[in-house]
């Protein structure tokens, strides 16, 4: 199977913003471990529980399969999806993520559900964007949370502002298209055509039932506690002593300081926060440093084994999937 031609092009932007993405991920990476003690970074690797570690993994793995179930709840009133599917596109569209920059698997994971079900690439687009969005309400939400207890950056604090006013506006903006918009569609089901065909402001609108919100909700939450429970996991097998949280702390600050897309798997910038949130905790910057790269190798291992085999499974050449992300 290909992909459309006009996705083979490679605008001279996207080349720029790549460039950038590697170079801020340079720069990070030489504030972690530049000056860190060589015997305290590498006793840290010495000390580590293999029980908490196997723990930490499988909170990390059942992430993607609590994601494909959110996906399917958001593309229930749209279409009935293959549960399987969406883990499949999930898998590849995070493995993407994880080897190239700038997070180019979102569209190469909505493009393989459209091709593998009756949707359209709007509609599967539509329930990303709002799985952002979910996303970001929760992780604001632990954010703040986190804020009233521990003392954070102001630097950090006014960049989760400022996502919050733009989420707040996106949010205001997707309420009154439901509101509006959809007082002919509401009583459209999955099987009529019309649902469907439907583009991306009706998916928005086919999306917006308060009980499908409320669902995949849910489900977000979901989501967010396993990655907490994955970091404190991790935590406790490299021997530190710290509460839950703590690991929600850091995690979210990994995850504001994560936001805009940058260089692949986010590295660089993924050390520099998980660094500075450990920091916050009293741990040394050299067991920190070291800390940083296990969470990143534990978080990544997994998912690049299982992205790649649902990339050969796919039935797509990766050359093909790979052009999709030069458009």
């Amino acid at each position: 199977m290909q992909l459309p031609r006009r996705w083979t092009k490679r605008p001279k932007q996207r080349r720029l913003l790549a460039g950038l993405a590697y170079a801020v991920a340079a720069l990070c990476l030489l504030w972690v471990f530049w000056g860190i003690d060589l015997h305290s970074f590498i006793h840290q690797f010495e000390v580590l529980s293999p029980g908490y570690l196997a723990l930490a993994i499988v909170f990390s793995v059942a992430v993607y399969f609590v994601n494909a179930w959110r996906w399917a709840i958001l593309l229930k009133p749209l279409a009935e999806v293959r549960f399987w599917r969406t883990v499949q596109a999930v898998y590849i569209g995070l493995f993407f993520n994880e080897v190239l920059p700038l997070r180019p698997g979102e569209l190469i994971r909505c493009y393989l559900l459209s091709r593998w079900s009756r949707l359209a690439l709007s509609n599967t687009f539509a329930s990303a964007v709002l799985e952002r969005m979910l996303d970001g309400l929760w992780m604001l939400a632990g954010f703040f949370a986190v804020a009233l207890v521990v003392r954070l950056p102001g630097s950090l604090v006014s960049g989760a502002l400022i996502l919050a006013v733009c989420i707040a506006i996106i949010m205001s903006v997707w309420i009154v298209l439901v509101l509006f918009r959809g007082r002919g569609r509401r009583n459209l089901t999955a099987q009529d055509p019309e649902a469907i065909k439907a583009g991306f402001l009706d998916a928005l609108v086919l999306m917006g039932h308060p009980r499908v919100i409320i669902a995949a909700g849910a489900v977000s939450c979901l989501s967010i506690v396993c990655l907490i429970l994955a970091m404190w996991f991790l935590m406790k097998g490299s021997g530190f002593d710290l509460p839950v949280a703590a690991a929600a702390a850091v995690f979210l600050i990994i995850r504001v300081g994560t936001v805009i897309p940058n260089a692949p798997g986010n590295l660089g910038s993924y050390q520099f926060f998980c660094v500075l949130g450990m920091g916050l905790f009293g741990v040394d910057k050299s067991v920190a440093a070291a800390f940083s790269l296990l969470t990143f190798g534990i978080f990544t291992a997994p998912l690049l084994i299982g992205g790649g085999i649902a990339v050969v499974a796919s039935g797509f050449k990766f050359r093909a999937l790979l052009a999709a992300t030069e458009s």
